[in-house]
């Protein structure tokens, strides 16, 4: 019995193989012996805890990243890295196929060649065609005129001496207004002033010819004026806050219809009958004019008028900032029909502003209008009010004029951001596509016509094997509700301000930089020009 008691304690006073672990509670715990097999992963956690100092917490120790962490961060470069990837990832093939196909109608473009004209001032803010080969630039207090042809400038028509704020071309005589309260008629071919009107207290907005010897025109009061300067005849405008701001003379039934600012009404103004101008237009002028007043049109749109449009010789149109466009009737002066209807939301509360505002509307050929409504566009048909095409994101920005080009196969439409180039052949040639394919066939025969070929070598196979390889592999996937864009003008720097049609083969831009564009049919011009080297080198040979 002694010597078990003495076995034990010999034991006990040898050095220990294990040692054992103090815990916050002052109870004791056996750790494993260092020739025992190696740690799992628990025993290693439990080998890292920290351990009890002695006001009883926990030392803190520094953290350290894991290997997921390091993973997940090396993958997050990677992504970040990888454009590829991420594109793909994004975007599927349909969209990429619609990019595709975007990107190479848009390489069908024919305005090819680009002219600059550089004018005197540095903001250019309207343009306004003269005839075929001469056009006319507004900036600031000056008007430049310019050969189309040649791109030289011509004249300088500087007279005002505060900005122009619209021109007109009468016969042939240029009408501008400025805000130094004149209108200024011109010589364009020398530059020379002929006349200058006073408008005391008044600032013309706007001008329209109304025939070859009489204009009118609108600020705070109605005018028109004879192209000799003299006063035929004014209406005056209740309001005196308020000032026209949009024109339209229907020459068939002797009318000027005007539309004042922020009003629901149209105003009429008769050229012809008993009491109206038609004595005074006539030649027969008095020497103080004459004083009219205008009646309102029965009907009133129920929002703010925006735009007038004469669509036939029967009929006009006029716009609203709800989006509703009404037709009439020219001769009676009466509503025809609701051409388009406003939507039921078209004011947004928050910022204050309309959402479909009609800013313009075009006539088309075969009874047609297209309509501009904030940055997009649609199509109507002005027998059965059908919408035959719409795009609703055509321009980043709303757009502010359109225009037919190229015998009316094509539509400009111009924004602050760009001007596009749509195909409409089918409301040209009176045809209903009903499938991408046959889009494709129309917009072959309409690039053939734009490029003019000679008498009696015209076009007569419209084939699509002559389209682009991706375009003809995916006309399936084309809409035929809506015109194809094939082009896409961007140059200018700065928002542009103006466009403006000189001839079926060529157009120009302006903006507020220092610069206008001319732009031109690249195969028209290349082959006007061979025509008239030959011609040159002809008449050399004669002599």
């Amino acid at each position: 019995m002694q010597s078990l008691r003495e076995a034990l304690f010999r034991r006990s006073e040898e050095p220990a193989s294990s040692t054992s672990t103090t815990t916050t509670d002052g109870s004791s715990s056996p750790a494993s012996s260092s020739s025992s097999a190696p740690h799992t992963g628990k025993e290693q956690d439990a080998k890292h805890k920290p351990h009890a100092q002695d006001d009883g917490t926990h030392a803190q120790s520094p953290k350290k990243a894991t290997p997921r962490a390091k993973a997940v961060q090396q993958e997050q470069r990677s992504r970040s890295s990888s454009l590829s990837a991420m594109w793909r990832r994004t975007i599927g093939s349909s969209e990429r196929t619609e990019q595709e196909v975007a990107r190479t109608l848009l390489s069908l473009n024919p305005f090819t060649e680009v002219q600059l004209l550089i004018p005197d001032s540095a903001s250019v803010t309207k343009l306004l065609k003269l005839d075929d080969h001469r056009l006319l630039s507004v900036s600031e207090n000056t008007a430049q005129v310019w050969s189309t042809d040649h791109a030289q400038l011509l004249s300088t028509l500087q007279s005002h001496t505060r900005p122009i704020t619209c021109a007109a071309m009468v016969h042939k005589t240029v009408v501008t207004a400025s805000h130094d309260e004149t209108i200024r008629l011109w010589d364009p071919s020398c530059g020379e002033c002929r006349n200058t009107i006073s408008v005391p207290d008044d600032v013309i907005r706007v001008l329209a010819p109304v025939n070859d010897t009489t204009f009118c025109c609108g600020g705070q009061q109605l005018y028109v004026f004879s192209c000799h300067g003299k006063l035929v005849a004014k209406a005056p405008q209740e309001n005196p806050d308020l000032a026209f701001h949009t024109l339209l003379v229907l020459r068939r039934n002797q009318t000027i219809l005007g539309v004042v600012t922020d009003s629901h009404q149209i105003w009429e103004i008769a050229l012809d009958g008993e009491g109206t101008l038609a004595p005074y237009v006539s030649g027969d002028h008095r020497e103080h004019g004459s004083i009219l007043k205008p009646r309102q049109l029965k009907r009133d749109h129920e929002r703010p008028i925006t735009c007038l449009a004469e669509i036939t010789e029967n009929l006009f149109a006029s716009g609203c900032k709800d989006g509703s466009v009404f037709l009439w009737l020219a001769r009676s002066l009466t509503l025809c029909k609701v051409l388009v209807n406003a939507p039921e939301v078209f004011y947004d509360e928050a910022t204050k502003l309309y959402t479909r505002s009609v800013n313009f509307i075009l006539p088309l050929p075969n009874q047609h209008a297209a309509i501009a409504l904030k940055n997009g566009f649609l199509v109507v048909s002005i027998q059965d009010r059908t919408v035959c095409a719409e795009v609703e994101d055509a321009h980043l920005g709303e757009i502010h004029k359109m225009a037919l080009i190229h015998n009316g196969h094509f539509l400009l439409t111009c924004s602050s951001d760009a001007v596009k180039l749509w195909c409409i052949s089918q409301f040209a040639l009176n045809a209903a596509p009903r499938s991408g394919e046959q889009m494709c066939k129309l917009l072959v025969q309409s690039l053939s016509t734009a490029e003019n070929p000679p008498p009696g070598q015209q076009h007569t196979t419209h084939d699509t094997g002559a389209l682009p390889r991706p375009l003809r592999k995916n006309m399936g996937t084309l809409d035929p509700h809506r015109p194809l864009c094939i082009g896409e003008m961007k140059v200018h720097a700065d928002p542009i301000a103006d466009c403006e049609t000189i001839s079926s083969y060529m157009f120009a831009t302006c903006s507020s930089e220092q610069m206008i564009c001319l732009w031109k049919n690249g195969a028209y011009s290349w082959r006007n020009a061979n025509l008239l080297a030959t011609r040159e080198l002809k008449d050399s040979f004669r002599f």
